[in-house]
């Protein structure tokens, strides 16, 4: 039996959307916030070699040209002038051997990088134990459990926890834990607290602790309520993350792309573009393209040219859609941006691309990661973006006074008889606010509130 395989070529057409690179660019220059933006401007100009920053001494320095200068610019060029040719190689390689950015390195940092991390500090006092104290998560807790360790690593399971006990020794209390249950016991060991309430609480009702049934631990341990409260309000003494002080990330600091400032009773938006480099265009490279270069030199700087205006144009672009945005957050949620009692209104992205003649997803990037600041405070612009509620009475509030309003009934609930997501929602309910239950434990959720069991004080 012969067998014979054959292969069949079949043409068939498909249709998907390809941005051009000068689309894409548009879109992230819309997209990133002040600060990321400025890095992407100087990752341009250390790409683009007719681009320098306002700041840079050397060499005269003009304004981005206007859209007509590439029509002006001659291509003729004289095979005796090759002294043009050498002039643009050397300001070229001068281009590339400069530092854009002269940002010298501060003493904080350096400080910081001089502190031992976690993994260092251990694997010095512990060689033996470095595999492990690599499967350390942030928070020092070794949440990998040994045999799949071993495992992996093929490694014998009964070494391993010869080791990880052995860094429990040696390590700060409650660090190469397997779980917060553990990790408190290391602690309360350490701080010699092994008979306390404290620990037997940990040790043997550390499910009913969790779940808040206080009455079967008061139960279980013949014990009043009240020393059951004291001993478990003794854990807030506790690291829940005992490798915090390894930490040494510094706090980012939060750089409004809009801020509204207020004159004369009122607001007005203003696009913060200080920290981005101003961009020119080296005036050395133009007279070089205007006494004309050969035809690929000529057509490698035209398209540079093109890149830095093209670049200009979409920074000039998302500057204005975003001051057109602020404008109109001045008129939709200017008691909000005002006054710390101010409530924020019902506002869509729809509402505004509408209002503004701008498509929705151009919105979208253009709030996107971003923030403001006003004389309330400083606040994401996506947060003011909110679904509406239509109370019984037809006024239609957000979401976040919704929010605001459940968070009040839970504050004043009687704390030994906790509303359920239900009886929360009944109430609201009856105040004209129509939620489902879902909805309320979607928002308790996104506040860490506990459900009912969760919040009962006994």
């Amino acid at each position: 039996m012969e067998l014979r395989q054959e292969g069949v070529i079949a043409n068939a057409q498909q249709s998907r959307l390809v941005l051009s690179p000068q689309i894409q660019l548009a879109i992230e220059v819309m997209q990133l916030p002040v600060m990321e933006l400025a890095a992407l401007i100087i990752d341009e100009v250390e790409r683009n070699p007719l681009l320098n920053l306002e700041e840079e001494e050397e060499g005269e320095e003009i304004d981005l040209p206007p859209e007509d200068l590439t029509d002006q610019l001659s291509i003729n060029f004289d095979d005796n002038r090759f002294e043009a040719l050498q002039h643009l190689d050397a300001d070229y390689q001068w281009h590339f051997s400069q530092d854009l950015l002269d940002v010298p390195q501060l003493i904080l940092e350096e400080k910081i990088a001089s502190i031992p991390s976690l993994f260092e500090d251990l694997t010095r006092q512990l060689p033996e134990a470095a595999l492990l104290v690599g499967y350390l998560d942030a928070s020092g807790r070794l949440s990998t459990p040994i045999e799949e360790i071993a495992k992996i690593e093929g490694q014998d399971p009964k070494e391993l926890e010869e080791h990880l006990w052995a860094l429990q020794e040696i390590a700060p209390p409650g660090i190469a834990a397997r779980n917060l249950r553990e990790s408190y016991l290391l602690q309360l060991n350490a701080r010699q607290e092994l008979s306390t309430l404290t620990y037997l609480i940990v040790s043997f009702h550390w499910a009913e602790l969790l779940n808040n049934r206080l009455p079967q631990i008061a139960q279980a341990l013949a014990t009043p309520m009240p020393y059951i409260r004291m001993a478990i309000n003794h854990l807030s003494h506790l690291q829940l993350s005992p490798a915090s002080h390894y930490d040494h990330e510094q706090a980012q600091v939060i750089t409004p792309d809009l801020i509204f400032r207020e004159a004369e009773g009122e607001l007005w938006p203003e696009v913060n573009t200080e920290p981005l480099p101003q961009l020119r265009l080296n005036e050395n490279y133009l007279h070089l393209l205007e006494e004309g270069l050969p035809g690929p030199v000529h057509t490698y700087l035209h398209k540079q040219l093109t890149s830095g205006k093209w670049l200009r144009k979409c920074l000039i672009g998302r500057h204005e859609t975003l001051r057109r945005i602020g404008e109109y957050l001045i008129y939709a949620q200017g008691s909000f941006l005002s006054d710390v009692k101010g409530q924020l209104h019902p506002m869509t992205m729809l509402e505004v691309s509408e209002a503004l003649g701008l498509h929705e997803s151009t919105i979208a990037r253009a709030v996107s990661g971003k923030y403001f600041t006003c004389p309330r405070g400083t606040f994401s612009l996506r947060e003011l973006f909110t679904h509406a509620y239509t109370k019984e009475s037809g006024e239609r509030i957000s979401a976040r006074q919704v929010k605001e309003r459940l968070l009040e009934l839970i504050d004043q609930e009687d704390k030994q008889r906790p509303l359920s997501d239900a009886k929360l929602a009944e109430q609201l309910q009856l105040e004209g606010l129509p939620c489902a239950r879902r909805t309320i434990a979607k928002y308790r959720h996104q506040c860490s509130i506990p459900p009912k069991n969760g919040r009962r004080q006994f």
